[in-house]
């Protein structure tokens, strides 16, 4: 994350996570909390990036049902029209890309920020991207072996 925002010059920083369906959380699943723990933890490397330029949001809602809020394509609107119109995004709960986050981020969000004003809508690749990321999931494997074996 750090290393996409100090490449340029952003207004603010989302952390979207897959939506599920508010009701699952009224009844006790715990993902709404650990969504927003997993962001404390990430912003305690982010000493950069200013508080009020970070913020949670969920994305992939579908059905009429409500969702985690905020949801991720009406932030990107509001913030287009606050004139926030450079936005890094990053997606903690995708630790590898799939089609269905590439097409609604990279292609209906996108489309979306841009009809509303929005000038840059940047990715942060997943974890996948990473060649530290399979070398940790190699030594979890080789770990858990090694106490069952």
């Amino acid at each position: 994350i750090m290393k996409k925002w100090d490449a340029k010059k952003y207004d603010m920083l989302l952390l979207s996570y897959h939506g599920i369906p508010q009701a699952r959380v009224d009844h006790g699943d715990p993902y709404y909390k650990e969504c927003l723990e997993t962001s404390k933890l990430i912003e305690q490397h982010l000493t950069t990036i200013p508080e009020n330029q970070r913020q949670t949001v969920f994305q992939s809602k579908f059905g009429p049902a409500p969702w985690l809020k905020p949801y991720l394509r009406d932030r990107l609107n509001e913030l287009a029209n606050l004139g926030k119109r450079k936005i890094l995004l990053a997606t903690p709960s995708f630790v590898v890309d799939s089609l269905e986050t590439i097409e609604e981020d990279n292609v209906q969000n996108y489309q979306t920020f841009r009809s509303q004003g929005g000038e840059v809508l940047d990715m942060v690749p997943p974890v996948n991207n990473d060649p530290r990321f399979s070398k940790m999931l190699a030594n979890l494997a080789k770990k858990n072996l090694e106490t069952k074996g």
